[in-house]
């Protein structure tokens, strides 16, 4: 697991990461995923926000990128919150330092 997924569409939500394969919780589920032998997967937007979809939802939604760590995934989405905090601290004194 732990593909990077790059989004479509920056509206509808972020980046993220496959975490896991998880078990279907219905049993018309599971039966409709063996019928077309799709799986469920588990996974975490740079929001950090957790979801569930199948492959086929997760290709309409985003473009596969590397595999990466989920440990290395979260370091860097709290470096990039990190810098943006900064910046928005910037842009902010730079507009009342300009009024």
């Amino acid at each position: 697991m732990s593909r990077v997924l790059f989004t479509k569409d920056g509206r509808r939500t972020g980046n993220a990461i496959v975490i896991k394969e998880v078990q279907p919780k219905t049993e018309a589920l599971k039966s409709f995923l063996a019928q077309t032998n799709s799986k469920i997967y588990l996974l975490e937007t740079d929001f950090g926000n957790r979801v569930e979809m199948s492959r086929e939802e997760i290709e309409r939604n985003f473009e596969w990128g590397p595999r990466n760590t989920y440990t290395e995934w979260a370091a860097n989405r709290a470096e990039l919150r990190q810098e943006n905090k900064i910046k928005d601290q910037v842009d902010k004194h730079d507009r009342t330092s300009n009024s």
